[in-house]
């Protein structure tokens, strides 16, 4: 039984984090990220299938692999 319940929300948990992503049918025209430097793994796949990237860019982000890199 509590194996059962553990079950049922590790899905409920992975449908909250995941969910919207087994809805898409085609990629996202564009990408936002708050902080280029944490979300470099996202940065790097957006850059490799080609989506332009909006980002939020500091000092210690390389605005260089940005399509649009807003300062703050």
């Amino acid at each position: 039984m509590y194996l059962i319940r553990r079950v049922e929300e590790e899905i409920i948990r992975l449908n909250r984090h995941f969910g919207g992503i087994k809805e898409l049918t085609k990629l996202p025209s564009a990408v936002f990220i708050v902080d280029p430097s944490m979300e470099y793994i996202a940065v790097a796949e957006a850059n490799r299938v080609k989506i332009p990237i909006v980002a939020m860019t500091d000092t210690n982000c390389n605005p260089e692999v940005i399509d649009y890199p807003i300062p703050s």
